[in-house]
């Protein structure tokens, strides 16, 4: 739960206009082009939830967050097989 913490918080540093760092991440977009390039799952899935409720950002963050979860999850069960 705490790598998928940690990697909403750097896809808010990384893809917001709020984020301290926008202003360098408008002209070095490496960092950006890659991070969205990670997410193609959770955006195209965002993109089909959709609610009409909820802003799409916590739609977005919430699929990042189960996305690197479970990723999370399944490292740390390769890890320590114990």
């Amino acid at each position: 739960m705490v790598f998928g913490a940690a990697f909403c918080v750097v896809a808010w540093i990384v893809t917001s206009e709020r984020s301290p760092l926008a202003d360098y991440f408008l002209y070095h977009t490496a960092i950006p082009n890659i991070w969205g390039a990670l997410h193609v799952l959770p955006y195209m899935i965002g993109l089909l939830i959709r609610p009409e409720l909820l802003p799409d950002e916590v739609v977005l963050y919430a699929l990042v967050w189960l996305q690197w979860t479970l990723v999370g999850y399944g490292v740390s069960r390769v890890v320590y097989r114990g």
